[in-house]
């Protein structure tokens, strides 16, 4: 699981994303040239951040960042074009 964010390259239209869940994600988007991000986290435990105060779930991104902060990822969204996969590799 984790999240979908599609963002108009040419700053007209809406960002949009969603959740992805099974490796499926479903989001209405405007129609253009989208840059794509793609997250997901996992725990790494919990810990306190400071001797009297309280345990905080520690996470980190599961996912390379090539794929959320420095995404080069995209795609053109239009009605011919509705459908989108993507291949993520732990080893980009």
């Amino acid at each position: 699981s984790g999240s979908i964010r599609f963002q108009p390259i040419d700053g007209r239209g809406m960002t949009s994303g969603g959740p992805i869940q099974d490796g499926r994600y479903r989001v209405e988007m405007t129609e253009g040239k989208m840059r794509v991000e793609i997250r997901s986290s996992r725990s790494l435990g919990r810990e306190r951040l400071y001797r009297e105060g309280p345990e905080v779930e520690q996470i980190e991104e599961s996912i390379s960042n090539i794929y959320n902060s420095q995404s080069k990822l995209q795609i053109d969204v239009s009605p011919q074009q509705a459908t989108h996969d993507f291949k993520l590799h732990s080893d980009p």
